[in-house]
This record gives C-alpha cells, sequence and structure tokens, in this order.
C-alpha cells in the first residue's frame, strides 16, 4: 500500500530555496510563503484597514505584489521580513495622492482613554491620506519628507499642512504605537485568502507542473540546461560570424581564382525580327 504524500505546508520551509522558487512563480513555494507569513502580512494589514478595503483584502494584494518583485529581494542587503513589510506599507498607500491635507485632528490626548475596539473606529473615522500619514509617522518612523515623496504631496501649501500635521502627531508617538499594538488580527483564516489569492493568474515563466514538496526546498532546475543553452547560442554566432566573413571574402574578389565563370546565353533576336 502506497504511504500517503506529505504534506506541503508541514514541510520544513528552507527560507532562500523557497524565496527562489517562488519568484519564478511556483505555487507549491508561494503556498507554503503565504501561510508562513499570513499573519506577519495580516498583523501590518490590520493598521491600514479601511471600510473601502479590508486587511484582508489589503494582505492579498500585498502576497501578489511580493511574488512580482521577489526576484529583487537580496538577502544579503536586509532581511525578508523588513523587505515585505515595504511592499504591505506601498501597497497600503499607493493611490493616496494628496492635493489638500486636513490640519486639524481630534485631540491626540484621547488617545490614551481609546479601548483596543475603539482604535479601529477612530482611525476609520479619519480620511484615509490623514490616516496613512498618522501611521507612516507615529507607527513606521518615516520622515516629513519620505512621506512627502511616498504620498506624492505637491505643492508649497501642502508640504506645509503636511508638516502641520505630523508636528501635532509626533508628541503623541508612543501612545499611537502602543494602542495600534493592540488592534485585534481581524483578517479572513489563511486557507481562505490563499484560494483568492489563486485566482489570480501564474507569473509569465511559472513552474507550475512542480507540485512536490522539494520543489520549495531545492535550487531551481533550470540552471543547467541554460548553461547549455549558452554555449550553443556561443557556437552558433562563431559560425555565423565565419561564414558571414568568407561569403564577404568571395564577393570582394579574394576568391577570384576559384569561381566558376557564369556563361550568359546568347542572345538572337534574328527570329523575333522576322
Amino acid at each position: 500500500m502506497p504511504e500517503p504524500k506529505a504534506s506541503a505546508l508541514n514541510a520544513p520551509l528552507k527560507l532562500n530555496a523557497a524565496l527562489k522558487r517562488a519568484a519564478v512563480g511556483d505555487r507549491t513555494a508561494q503556498e507554503l510563503l503565504f501561510h508562513q507569513y499570513y499573519p506577519f502580512a495580516g498583523e501590518i494589514a490590520a493598521r491600514y484597514d479601511r471600510p473601502e478595503r479590508s486587511a484582508s483584502v489589503l494582505a492579498v494584494q500585498s502576497f501578489r505584489e511580493l511574488f512580482r518583485q521577489l526576484k529583487t529581494f537580496d538577502p544579503n542587503t536586509g532581511s525578508f521580513k523588513t523587505f515585505f513589510k515595504r511592499i504591505i506599507v506601498d501597497t497600503a498607500t499607493r493611490g493616496l495622492s494628496i492635493v489638500y491635507i486636513p490640519t486639524v485632528l481630534p485631540s491626540m490626548a484621547a488617545w490614551s482613554s481609546l479601548r483596543p475596539d475603539q482604535v479601529l473606529v477612530r482611525l476609520h473615522d479619519l480620511p484615509p491620506a490623514v490616516h496613512a500619514i498618522l501611521l507612516l509617522t507615529a507607527v513606521e518612523g518615516f520622515t516629513d519628507e519620505e512621506i512627502i515623496d511616498r504620498l506624492k504631496v505637491s505643492g508649497d501649501k501642502n508640504r506645509r499642512e503636511l508638516k502641520q500635521l505630523t508636528a501635532y502627531i509626533r508628541p503623541y508617538e508612543t501612545v499611537i504605537r502602543q494602542k495600534i499594538s493592540s488592534l485585534p488580527g481581524q483578517i479572513s483564516p489563511a486557507d481562505e485568502q490563499w484560494e483568492q489569492l489563486k485566482l489570480f493568474p501564474p507569473l509569465p515563466d511559472s513552474h507550475a507542473g512542480i507540485g512536490s514538496v522539494e520543489a520549495a526546498t531545492i535550487q531551481p532546475q533550470h540552471e543547467k540546461p541554460l548553461e547549455v543553452e549558452r554555449q550553443w547560442t556561443g557556437w552558433a554566432f562563431l559560425i555565423f560570424l565565419i561564414a558571414a566573413s568568407l561569403l564577404m571574402l568571395f564577393w570582394s574578389g579574394l576568391f577570384e581564382g576559384t569561381r566558376v565563370p557564369i556563361k550568359k546565353p546568347a542572345k538572337s533576336y534574328e527570329r523575333l525580327e522576322r
């Protein structure tokens, strides 16, 4: 009787190998990463939860963007969580191009008395851009210039208003961070959201046919064939250059003595003239 196949989700995750596989569209590796880091993504996405876009939707969108950008990740320059967190924040704040920034918020001092269930309500009461500025300032620790660049704030008046807003927020950074950290992770179950993510097509160079557990823990199998292809390409290019050079020499007359003279047929117009 054959042994049952081990579940891919119960296999040990070798992060670097899984990242390489996921970067080329391997669904098994992507699923492993999704279940491993969905709680992490949900924790960050919960801060940016909005009535028009839930934390669960934001988490799925962030994973989709992660799989697009994985080829740019360099483990020598930073941790994977830092790389992924930046993508989540970018996804949450994308499209918030601000033309007018309110400079008046409800008293920040009131945050110290908010219950955990009231924090999200308070955030939802803010305009989306102000909500983002509050988090980027007090939680993410961005400077004014970084926020201006991220939210594409244009015009001197808007820049001044943003700086006034962040100056109003900064004295309360500690209490805001404490209250934000108490937000419940209100996200849908990982299995349900993975099914949503699978609705997106795989990346163009997907290795969708690799379904084994080992697919997420070994080096990509296409490396050697690529080396062979490069060798054949090099030889073909060299042969092409030699052939082209010989053809040019032939037509330039260097091989004049080896040419076979071509006899042109004698023209006769007698029959036509008659």
